[in-house]
């Protein structure tokens, strides 16, 4: 069995046509990774700006909790003097009147 020329050329146009189509469709497969991959870098750079504004956000939190706590603790430290020196002096009283009544 022999193949004629014109069958020939047809079965290479038919090939031809397959191969195109499947590099056609290799190329809409890179086309869309080329798209998702610049999605991707988009996203990125989105992300670090984010992750720059909240390493702020908590450099800043962090200090106005630390300023708080400083605060507090010499808030609580003047109430303690305060109350030790009130302590004494209702001591000195105490020990005054009682010396006093001594006498």
């Amino acid at each position: 069995m022999s193949v004629t020329h014109y069958e020939l050329g047809a079965k290479i146009e038919a090939i031809e046509a397959r191969m195109d189509s499947r590099v056609q469709h290799i190329q809409q497969i890179f086309e869309h990774m080329q798209s998702d991959l610049s999605e991707m870098k988009e996203d990125r750079k989105e992300f670090k700006q984010e992750l720059k504004n909240a390493k702020w956000w908590a450099l800043g939190t962090g200090i106005a909790i630390i300023s708080i706590l400083v605060g507090i603790l010499a808030l609580t430290n003047s109430w303690q003097q305060a109350t030790i020196a009130l302590i004494a002096s209702k001591i000195d009283s105490l020990q005054q009147i009682h010396i006093g009544s001594r006498s």
